[in-house]
């Protein structure tokens, strides 16, 4: 979520006639992390009902801007996640590509493992394996492989963390859970920090899930008065004379 506010940030800013007509929000970039955060939402959900004897940390901050989305520590081991919304479909995954084209999901997925890899067998003096998983989110199933990581739907990674066979002892998990859960693991920055930074992180994001929603009801709206004869000048006309007042229409009428 973190990413794609960032990108919003950035993004032009849209005017009253832009809303009013129901622009949409997002650029063709920050539309991209859009859909991940909301992979990582319903991801999020699926990692909460783990419980015991798994260890979940969620967006760890990681060097000046980076990210551990998600790390995963118990008896099986130890995993980064990666979320990515996907469509509704069959998903085939080969080498670094999903769906045929190249996919910045999975070269993510290999940093964040290389990265978690490092930091805790540094911390841990010891070498300390990491796994990665890339979750597609919508995804109907998943074939082939990829490089360096397994990729699954949400319901395939329950199975695959229930069946995983037993690979550390509980005191390697007692040690590896302490470990990751201190920030200077991860990064120069004191608790406090990072959660100063993160307090409004949800909120704001699901401002924006909001406003991408309330245009494209608004585009809806455009699309069926528009079929009417006339009504398009008309409402053309009102977009430019008074871009509020079609907002407020658009509201009344439930979009």
């Amino acid at each position: 979520m973190r990413q794609c506010l960032e990108h919003q940030s950035a993004a032009r800013v849209r005017g009253r006639v832009d809303r009013a007509l129901g622009a949409d929000p997002l650029d063709a970039d920050t539309r991209r992390w859009f859909r991940a955060a909301q992979g990582e939402r319903r991801l999020d959900a699926v990692l909460a009902g783990l419980g015991e004897p798994w260890t979940v940390l969620n967006s760890i901050p990681v060097g000046r801007s980076g990210y551990v989305d998600h790390l995963l520590i118990g008896p099986a081991g130890v995993f980064t996640v990666v979320a990515r919304a996907a469509a509704r479909r069959p998903l085939t995954a080969e080498g670094f590509e999903l769906a045929g084209a190249e996919s910045d999901a999975l070269r993510a997925a290999v940093a964040e493992r290389l990265d978690a890899e490092s930091r805790l067998s540094v911390a841990l003096g010891t070498e300390v394996e990491v796994r990665a998983f890339v979750v597609a989110v919508g995804a109907e199933r998943v074939s082939g492989h990829a490089d360096g990581v397994t990729v699954v739907t949400p319901a395939e990674l329950e199975r695959v963390l229930g069946r995983a066979p037993r690979r550390l002892d509980a005191q390697t998990v007692t040690l590896l859970r302490a470990v990751a859960e201190q920030p200077r693991t991860w990064r120069e920055q004191s608790v406090e920090a990072i959660d100063d930074a993160d307090i409004d992180v949800e909120q704001r994001f699901r401002s924006l899930e909001l406003d991408v929603r309330f245009a494209r009801r608004l585009r809806v709206l455009w699309t069926a008065l528009g079929s009417a004869a006339g009504a398009a000048g008309l409402l053309g006309a009102l977009a430019v004379a008074a871009p509020d007042a079609l907002v407020q229409l658009g509201v009344a009428l439930g979009f």
